[in-house]
């Protein structure tokens, strides 16, 4: 993570626990970067420490370790107290906006119109026409279109990296993340022509780099060996370090020279018959045994999966939390030794799910094969993932349609531009199939026929869906810098998100009657004027309204409810289901507070000061946080609610 964090200040004393691999961690990072122990925000550490009687010497390591647990803390929550073991989504929503402010670059006017000149001479060189013409006819909705899309791409591949790092998933340690963090923000995504990371400067307009999770474990591992924060096994050769790996360490190369290194080794060594969906199932037991490890780590080794587990300190680490089990096809000689599914416990828990297509999706034959094995081990757990199941085999069927050129069907088609839902994989990003699919098709033509309605009131691009008469517009519809709702027209649907994070007011503002995706309304302080639609298909924020008066939600939100600044629930009527999360974590009493009988995630409520007129919903599927209640008020909620006493904190 980067060196300087918003708003975060440790929450007490707590003493550095000083054992050895951190220390050693922190040794390592002043040797790459000495002026870190110096910087601001290890001072404010060391100082707020010592202000709270800790005994900090004044030594690079040790300070630089104190700090590192601090970040922690305030990233992810672990080694606090128990109240606070889990970040909190509107922290790590103000960490993504500080970190934005920070590292996005390019969108000034000449990095724009440099960005579009390229454009154009590419698309001259492919008999597009000239440049020249091409450029003049450049407008200011272009221009604003091309800018925001910089900032999107921009934003959406820096927010993947915090969300893996300040994950479960990433369990790697804080001197390493930081480390991670420090060089992709410096980097832009992998330049193939060049064969190389590109180094960021002001101007530049590219995304960041891409994660691999399984080079980043080999990383980790190897740093670590190299530096002696491990050891070495000389009982197990293949513990040794990578050889071409060990050159580059041996030079102290760059970051971006390790990271193509470790992705270049754990691309796939041999070309496996993946036709073949015959196999078995392997369970590692849950254990602190380093052997079986290595064991499990070495099982995944050449096989291009992309899953850290692969990595031996990650695969400590994750069996360590509960098993893990892998789904081994038959090789080519026959034995069951090519992974491909890997179901990961925490507990007793079904923790994540798994395949090796692109961002870990799930092959499509092997669905079935997953499933059966969730209901096995987890049939409580296993239920979330059984939309996920659905829709891939419903994607799998209509993209070997697409392969074959058999006619979709009209069916086919409102599943794939998910006109009732979206559509839901295993992987960490959107199936790329669906746009494999949907890049050879005419979009409006499609949408008109299953719709019913003119090709001319469809829109596909931001310009189009502010011209006015749209009925439905295709996709995302991001104004970031809207402040007005002067001479704004809204198509009357829009299929997928809606973000107008810059509208203070909702004076004049009227809403599409339906959104597929989410709606982002965080300025807001007032709900005044505010007609919502009555289905939202993704998330609601609305982060800064301080007061309820005039709020009716939508009867469904199949995402996250963010009210984060509401002080007092007066007003407030809630939806009877929230798919994820629900954020209220400002409310100091629960007078008048109706909650829905469901919440797909985690509930916050951390400003409660008192549990009197609390009534919690049957079912909340994350953590329940009441930070601020004593431990007896919570005990007498874990006694009244003992469905939900272990998700209390």
């Amino acid at each position: 993570m980067p060196e300087q964090f918003p708003d975060q200040n440790p929450q007490g004393p707590s003493s550095p626990s000083s054992n050895k691999e951190e220390l050693a961690g922190a040794r390592l990072l002043h040797s790459k970067y000495s002026d870190l122990q110096k910087s601001p925000v290890v001072e404010r550490s060391v100082e707020q420490r010592r202000h709270n009687k800790e005994s900090i010497p004044n030594e690079p390591s040790p300070r630089i370790e104190a700090w590192l647990q601090d970040l922690e803390r305030t990233h992810t929550g672990l080694g606090a107290s128990p109240e606070r073991q889990e970040a909190q989504p509107q922290v790590l929503e103000r960490i993504k906006e500080s970190y934005h402010r920070t590292y996005i670059t390019g969108t000034d006017d000449g990095s724009v119109g440099r960005k579009l000149h390229h454009e154009a001479q590419i698309a001259q060189n492919q008999g597009h026409g000239l440049a020249e013409d091409i450029m003049q006819r450049v407008n200011h909705e272009v221009i604003e279109q091309t800018r925001q899309t910089i900032r999107q791409d921009q934003e959406q591949s820096l927010d993947r990296w915090i969300d893996y790092l300040t994950s479960d998933d990433a369990s790697y340690p804080m001197w390493f993340k930081y480390y991670l963090f420090r060089n992709i923000t410096k980097l832009a995504q992998f330049d193939k022509e060049a064969g190389e990371f590109p180094k960021r400067s002001k101007s530049t307009t590219a995304p960041f780099p891409d994660i691999n999770r399984e080079a980043l474990a080999y990383m980790e591992d190897s740093l670590a060996k190299h530096y002696g924060l491990k050891q070495l096994d000389p009982h197990h050769p293949e513990a040794e370090i990578d050889p071409a790996m060990k050159e580059l360490l041996d030079k102290d190369s760059n970051f971006a020279s390790l990271y193509k290194r470790t992705i270049d080794y754990a691309a796939p060594k041999t070309a496996e018959n993946l036709a073949v969906t015959d196999g078995e199932w392997v369970k590692f037991d849950q254990t602190d045994d380093p052997e079986q490890a290595k064991e499990l780590a070495h099982s995944l080794h050449g096989y291009g999966t992309g899953w850290c587990t692969a990595g031996e300190g990650m695969a400590a680490s994750q069996l360590s939390a509960g098993d893990f089990y892998v789904y081994y096809s038959k090789s080519e000689d026959g034995k069951y030794t090519v992974p491909r599914v890997a179901i990961r416990m925490k507990g007793r828990s079904i923790g994540e799910v798994r395949g090796i297509e692109a961002d870990q999706n799930m092959e499509g034959p092997l669905v079935p094969i997953a499933e059966a094995k969730m209901n096995e081990v987890d049939p409580q757990g296993a239920e979330p993932y059984k939309k996920k199941s659905a829709d891939m085999q419903k994607l799998t069927a209509i993209y070997t349609r697409h392969t074959t050129s058999v006619e979709l069907t009209n069916q086919d088609l409102r599943f794939l531009y998910e006109l009732d839902g979206t559509i839901q994989g295993f992987g960490y990003q959107r199936d790329p199939r669906i746009e494999q699919i949907l890049a050879d098709r005419n979009k409006k033509a499609d949408l008109s026929l299953v719709l019913g309605i003119d090709e001319a009131k469809i829109s596909i691009t931001a310009a189009e869906a502010l011209s006015g008469d749209i009925l439905y517009h295709h996709g995302n519809l991001r104004l970031y810098g809207l402040t007005s709702t002067e001479g704004l027209t809204l198509p009357t649907t829009i299929g997928g998100d809606l973000t107008l994070p810059s509208l203070t007011s909702a004076e004049g503002l009227t809403l599409p009657n339906s959104i597929g995706g989410g709606l982002d309304l965080r300025s807001l302080t007032s709900a005044e004027g505010l007609t919502l639609p009555t289905a939202i298909g993704g998330s609601l924020s609305l982060n800064n309204l301080t007061s309820a008066e005039g709020l009716t939600p939508p009867t469904t939100i199949n995402g996250y409810l963010w009210l984060s600044s509401l002080t007092n629930a007066e007003g407030l009527t809630l939806p009877t289901t929230i798919g994820d999360y629900l954020v209220l974590s400002s409310l100091t009493s629960a007078e008048g507070l109706t909650l829905p009988n469901s919440i797909g995630g985690g509930l916050f409520l951390d400003g409660l000061i008192s549990a009197e007129g609390l009534t919690l919903p049957t079912t909340i599927g994350g953590d329940l946080g009441l930070g601020s209640l004593t431990s007896v008020d919570k005990q007498a909620l874990r006694d009244k609610y003992p469905q939900l006493a272990s998700k209390i904190i």
